[in-house]
């Protein structure tokens, strides 16, 4: 079910993924809640400070969905 009034759509193509490997990136578009879109640009900023490196927020959500699908036992 969609609530387009109360979430807030994000674009994120990503960048090269932070080992030597390149992925392909296909862009995407979703729909968040504003405060999950103010979590994942705290995060960001946390991660880029913590690591050095520039992080986005669609390099964010592509760590906690390799998290989320490990748990699940599917490693991608």
């Amino acid at each position: 079910m969609r609530h387009d009034t109360q979430a807030e759509s994000i674009n994120f193509t990503g960048s090269k993924a932070m080992t030597d490997k390149q992925e392909k990136l296909i862009k995407t578009t979703i729909c968040l809640e504003e405060e999950v879109l103010e979590a994942l640009e705290e995060l960001a900023k946390e991660y880029s400070k913590e690591t050095g490196r520039k992080w986005s927020k669609g390099a964010v959500i592509r760590v906690a969905l390799s998290e989320f699908f490990s748990k699940r036992g599917k490693i991608l």
